[in-house]
């Protein structure tokens, strides 16, 4: 079997790190050449940034995001992001929007997960819009980042079944079991094909 070649990427993400970790361990179990060149955060204690920490991985932090610093945090990461020439970009919970010159510039190599089966309940409320809205199948989705919110093209879902007994933070974790394992097959395939 011939070797893999030697790839870059960048994680993007604000909160606990657990889907970061999980890719992190994926990694260096299956020992592939798959070189994290930083971590991007809004938050600079966040979980995520602890992981990154703990596998000696640059932390890349912009706090403070408003209406009148995104594009200045926007064009920081965009600068870094050419400095670092990842093969690909992945937004692992990063809970801001980025700037739609951002976006256009990395369209190709940028990716999200997210917490449902989209085109269905998009934004940062999607776990609790889907139990409102009754569903009794959610799931998560990767896609394609786009200037327009988790509206990009679909690369991979994966669904689970609700149980109505089942609270929000409960069901959020439940679903990140299936999204570790698909970020990681779609991971594998952008770069490996």
């Amino acid at each position: 079997m011939t070797a893999l070649p030697s790839k870059k990427i960048i994680c993007l993400a604000s909160g606990s790190g657990s889907i970061f970790a999980s890719l992190l361990t994926h990694i260096q179990t299956l020992k592939l050449p798959i070189q994290v060149m930083g971590l991007f955060t809004d938050i600079e204690d966040c979980g995520a940034a602890q992981v990154a920490k703990d596998h000696h991985i640059q932390v890349y932090a912009y706090p403070n995001w408003n209406k009148h610093t995104r594009d200045e945090h926007c064009d920081a990461m965009h600068k870094q992001f050419q400095k670092l020439n990842p093969d690909l970009i992945f937004s692992l919970g990063f809970m801001r929007i980025l700037s739609e010159a951002l976006v256009k510039h990395w369209q190709e190599k940028l990716f999200n997960t997210h917490p449902s089966l989209l085109p269905a309940f998009r934004g940062h409320r999607a776990v609790r819009d889907a139990i409102q809205a009754g569903c009794k199948t959610v799931g998560t989705s990767v896609h394609q980042m786009i200037s327009d919110v988790d509206a990009g093209p679909i690369l991979a879902q994966s669904g689970i079944y609700r149980f109505s007994a089942e609270s929000e933070d409960d069901l959020h974790e439940k679903i990140k079991t299936i999204e570790k394992a698909q970020v990681m097959d779609t991971l594998m395939h952008k770069l490996y094909g």
